[in-house]
Formats: C-alpha cells, sequence, structure tokens
C-alpha cells in the first residue's frame, strides 16, 4: 500500500491535477479534500503528508484564509506539517493572512516535481518517526499552557491538544492515545466529569489519566486521589519536572 497524500484544494486547476496524477503514478494514495478544518482533523491519523496549492484569493478572502488558519493550526497541533505550493510573489501576503503557515515548508510555483518529491519524503519520515512515539492528549481550556506542555513533550512524544472537556470525549471516541494529561477545573464537562465518561465507556475505560491542577492544597490533592487517577501533576511543573513523571509512567 502506497503512502498517503492529501491535497487540500480550492480550485483543481491543471497544474493540481498533474501534480495528483504524477504522485498517483509513483505510487501514492492521493485524496482531494476542501479546506475544511474538521475534514482534516478526521484524515490527520491515516495521512502522510498533507500539501496545500494556493491560489491567491486566500490572502484576498477572509473566509479562506480563516480556514486555512484553523486547519494549520489543527496540523501543527498534531505535529503534522504541511506542504505550501505557492508563487514566491504573494507569499508576503500569505504570511500577514495566514501568519503560521511561516513554520511550514513551502515549494514555488511553477512546481518542480524533484524539489516537492523531496520535501514529501522529509514529511514521509517525520510521519513514520511520529508512529512509532507514544501519543499524549492533553486537555486545558488554558490553550497558552496546554501549547507550552506540548512545544516541551513533541520531541518525545506525539503530542495532541484540546481545549475542552467535550472536545476530549469526542477525539477519544475516534483516537487512541496512550495516555491524557487532563486538566482537573475547567469550566462546562471539567476535569472529574471527563474522567468519569472515560472510565464509564469500553472504548476508553482503559486509558491512563494523570491530571493537571493549579491547585497545591491538600484538599484539592485528596479529591483528585479519591477518583482514583494513574497520578496528578502540578502546573507549576518545569519541563524536566513533567518529562521526567512522564518517562517513569510510561517507562521510557
Amino acid at each position: 500500500m502506497g503512502k498517503s497524500v492529501v491535497v487540500i484544494t480550492y480550485s483543481m486547476s491543471v497544474v493540481e491535477r498533474t501534480i495528483e496524477k504524477d504522485l498517483q503514478e509513483r505510487g501514492f494514495e492521493v485524496t482531494r479534500m476542501a479546506d475544511d478544518p474538521e475534514a482534516v482533523k478526521r484524515a490527520i491519523d491515516t495521512t502522510d503528508v498533507f500539501i496545500v496549492y494556493l491560489p491567491e484569493e486566500v490572502f484576498t478572502e477572509k473566509d479562506a484564509a480563516r480556514r486555512l488558519l484553523l486547519v494549520s493550526s489543527e496540523l501543527k497541533s498534531a505535529q503534522k506539517n504541511l506542504i505550501v505550493i505557492a508563487d514566491e510573489g504573494n507569499m508576503d501576503g500569505f504570511l500577514k493572512a495566514v501568519p503560521n503557515i511561516k513554520s511550514f515548508p513551502y515549494v514555488t510555483r511553477p512546481v518542480e516535481m524533484a524539489k516537492l518529491l523531496k520535501e514529501i519524503e522529509k514529511e514521509i519520515k517525520n510521519s513514520d518517526h511520529l508512529k512509532t512515539l507514544k501519543r499524549i492528549l492533553v486537555v486545558d481550556d488554558d490553550p497558552l499552557y496546554a501549547t507550552t506542555v506540548c512545544e516541551w513533550l513533541k520531541k518525545d512524544y506525539r503530542m495532541t491538544m484540546v481545549t475542552d472537556g467535550m472536545q476530549a470525549v469526542s477525539f477519544l471516541e475516534n483516537n487512541r492515545v496512550d495516555l491524557v494529561l487532563l486538566d482537573y477545573c475547567m469550566p462546562g464537562l471539567d476535569g472529574s466529569e471527563v474522567f468519569e465518561i472515560l472510565k464509564n465507556r469500553a472504548e476508553t475505560e482503559s486509558i491512563p489519566v494523570i491530571f493537571l491542577t493549579g491547585a497545591g492544597n491538600r484538599e484539592n490533592f485528596s479529591k483528585i486521589i479519591s477518583l482514583g487517577p494513574q497520578g496528578y501533576v502540578l502546573k507549576s511543573t518545569n519541563r524536566d519536572g513533567l518529562l521526567k513523571i512522564l518517562k517513569d509512567y510510561l517507562g521510557e
């Protein structure tokens, strides 16, 4: 079975069709997809490489720029890169409209297949490496903290983050992880409620959970321990401390 490539397309131009055909002839499984953040999110686990062929209107149409921002954020959160194909003269406009694509590799038009294939090979190696890492889901309503934790751990683990309890439950219905770092106190569906849902479902009951908490008092610790998680971590714990806790628990 060939490696899976998703081409995020806006109009499926002649050039995009040529790229698709060329990749298929080289043994890749190519899927076309609109710039739909939810569809991209669902495809992350089964896709080795994501490519987007950017037309000029992406940075002149606010809705298109917003969708691309969400798509690229989803991929970055999942430690997947997006190979961007664009006119070199338009890159400043793209970066202004969607600043987080700056961190992704890009190939200029007109496309040289040798250069594109080189970038694809790099992403396949990255994808293959990620598959060997244990996966951790970070659940925290503070996106800055969750992002920081993911940055701390991304070299050692395959990291995914969500920012509320319902997102966590939904994600875990369709994705397997080796550990959940779960914020104990969140608005809406809080950590204890998420924990209870996970433990009462056959498909998630065996997933280990370590609570994250900002409150370092005995009463709070007693409440957390009474739920029966694998442990808890103070949010004031630094990178080295958190990494040691995880490596001790996950046996690495």
